[in-house]
């Protein structure tokens, strides 16, 4: 009985540690893929969207209030960086600061300016991509920057002429950190839960094989002929049948014994009598 005991706590434990291993492997394991995945899902649903408003414009050549409006209602949302230009790379929109004018070398919107441009032109990647007219993503890090990013880029077409393209970068959020952060605790939440586990399923083996000890322990007295004993549970599932199949067993060997018992002493008595 002690190895079913075993058996049970062990199973129930192993369970419990496979489904911390699938939470490992998902929170932290395919963490970095499906973050990458939902920002890169953002990104081109936000492009197609601005490609949409760009086209209910009658002029391409300026974007309208409407679009503009859409970005700072996205942008407030996501730290992004959005750029348009027409077919000939012309900007048309930057959501960065404009350089001011005359020009001064130590004109930090100018500087801020260069560097938002710079995300999306100095991959060369980018600049491929854009003349193919084609949507796409690019995991890059640009110009060493301290944070890689991810750049997606939306054609716009009208009447199968290229009139613009939507290019939208997101800097990729330290994941790593987040990763770190998430180990620490899910390690406290993974040892606290088989801690519990293994009480509980300790605690549940118990039950569970009790009423099985008490049907052994009748079935023992039955078979040393005490057919007065009785399986006594509560339990109405199968081990409570089991337990009264054994009572109603009980009471058919006592009768077939008090039977035996008077057939041998009636044939006894006829044998001693003349």
């Amino acid at each position: 009985m002690k190895r079913i005991l075993s058996k049970l706590w062990l199973g129930i434990t192993s369970l419990v540690l496979i489904i911390l291993i699938i939470i490992w492997l998902f929170q932290v394991g395919l963490l970095n893929k499906f973050y990458i995945q939902q920002r890169t899902d953002i990104l081109l649903e936000e492009g197609n969207k601005l490609a949409s408003l760009f086209l209910k414009s009658s002029e391409y050549n300026s974007v309208s209030q409407e679009i503009i409006d859409e970005i700072n209602s996205f942008t407030s949302s996501y730290n992004m960086r959005i750029l348009i230009i027409d077919s000939n790379s012309n900007i048309l929109f930057l959501n960065a600061p404009q350089p001011e004018y005359p020009k001064k070398a130590n004109d930090l919107s100018e500087q801020s300016f260069s560097k938002s441009l710079s995300i999306f032109y100095s991959d060369p990647d980018v600049k491929s991509n854009i003349s193919k007219g084609k949507p796409f993503i690019i995991q890059n890090n640009p110009n060493g920057l301290s944070r890689p990013s991810i750049v997606a880029g939306v054609p716009i077409w009208k009447d199968d002429k290229l009139i613009g393209n939507i290019l939208l970068t997101s800097a990729l959020a330290p994941i790593e950190e987040t990763i770190s952060i998430l180990k620490n605790q899910l390690s406290i939440i993974s040892i606290v839960s088989l801690i519990i586990g293994t009480f509980l399923a300790l605690l549940f083996a118990k039950t569970f094989t009790k009423p099985i000890l008490r049907i052994i322990e009748t079935t023992k007295k039955i078979a040393k002929g005490d057919f007065e004993s009785k399986v006594c549970l509560d339990s109405k599932d199968e081990i409570g049948v089991l337990g009264d199949t054994i009572n109603d067993m009980a009471i058919q060997l006592g009768q077939i014994e008090k039977f035996r018992k008077e057939f041998i002493a009636n044939t006894s008595h006829e044998l001693k009598t003349p």
